[in-house]
């Protein structure tokens, strides 16, 4: 059984680099100017990402948002309400929060629902089934994976 154990060490090298390509970084702090707030909205007012980099995000890795960047070139152009007829939810959800679009985000719901036989109510259950965070002041590169 002691021989099956991996150490730490041992599994730095286990995956193929073909698999998993080189990560790649794009940009520095994003310059861009914050979204328009949304009178009574005090989700997300302030954004330090770029549009396509919160919506295809798949996770954070110290100051970097690691982006999916075949999703990101695939469906960059897509609606909220394609990406979420496609079965993309977490990136429909990302979409519709970037845009404070509170409708889309409670069709969201209602579909990810019909779905999953879950009954999900509210913008915050959603965001932790899919494991959706606010954006953080820290994050200040985007890494694509290509």
């Amino acid at each position: 059984m002691k021989d099956a154990l991996l150490s730490l060490d041992d599994t730095q090298n286990v995956l193929p680099t073909s698999v998993y390509p080189p990560l790649e970084s794009s940009h520095s702090r994003n310059t861009h100017d914050a979204s328009p707030e949304v009178p009574g909205d005090a989700f997300f007012q302030d954004w330090s990402m770029k549009r396509e980099d919160y919506i295809f995000c798949i996770g954070y890795q110290g100051d970097s948002a690691i982006v999916d960047g075949q999703a990101k070139r695939q469906y960059a152009k897509a609606s909220v309400d394609e990406l979420s007829g496609k079965g993309l939810f977490k990136f429909a959800l990302c979409a519709a929060l970037y845009d404070k679009d509170e409708a889309a985000v409670r069709r969201i719901i209602e579909q990810y629902n019909a779905l999953s036989g879950l009954s999900l109510k509210s913008r915050e259950e959603i965001m932790k089934l899919l494991g959706v965070t606010e954006p953080s002041e820290a994050i200040t590169k985007t890494v694509v994976i290509k």
